[in-house]
């Protein structure tokens, strides 16, 4: 009869209560979806410059031929494009020294994932093969994944991991065409 009074009826409204208040410190919660226009170098790094840590940034259907690389710098997101039979992008920029990358990811949180998923990467004509990786990932990130991606006539390093990364580089192929 003494826990009709108020026990439990006191506990669950503060249980409640501190539960909305660390949901509402959770970046998860608040990640948003940001769509590039298109698959063009320029719609895609405008995308990831406007995302902030934890957002998503799909790159859509499509293919496109880049000349110049893409940085991931003081954010961590998720860059995913929409399948490897769907989102293409040619790599063809000219690797003049080995810091150029197709995208160039500097990863340093360890509380949320930076990810790369769902592309399908081709070389282009430039085929020099001074790079240090197509996905290049620079940083101390405790949760790194890099999966579900296809490689083209990969030439030269597809990926590299720079720092104390952890995490994981699967379920990628390569695919050498005639």
């Amino acid at each position: 009869d003494g826990a009709m009074k108020g026990g439990p009826f006191i506990r669950a409204p503060v249980f409640v209560l501190v539960a909305f208040v660390l949901a509402g410190l959770s970046p998860a919660l608040h990640a948003a979806v940001i769509v590039a226009s298109s698959v063009s170098r320029n719609d895609v790094s405008n995308a990831v410059t406007t995302a902030v840590s934890g957002d998503t940034v799909i790159i859509p259907v499509g293919s496109a031929t880049w000349t110049a690389g893409v940085i991931i710098s003081n954010k961590t997101i998720r860059l995913a494009g929409m399948g490897t039979n769907q989102t293409f992008i040619t790599d063809n920029i000219p690797k003049v020294t080995p810091e150029v990358s197709l995208i160039k990811y500097y990863a340093s949180s360890n509380a949320l994932i930076a990810e790369i998923a769902g592309l399908h990467i081709s070389s282009g004509t430039v085929t020099q093969e001074q790079t240090l990786g197509r996905i290049r990932v620079i940083g101390d990130s405790k949760l790194l994944r890099v999966h579900h991606n296809v490689y083209t006539n990969a030439w030269g390093t597809i990926f590299s991991a720079e720092g104390f990364l952890h995490g994981v580089f699967d379920h990628n192929r390569t695919v050498t065409m005639d």
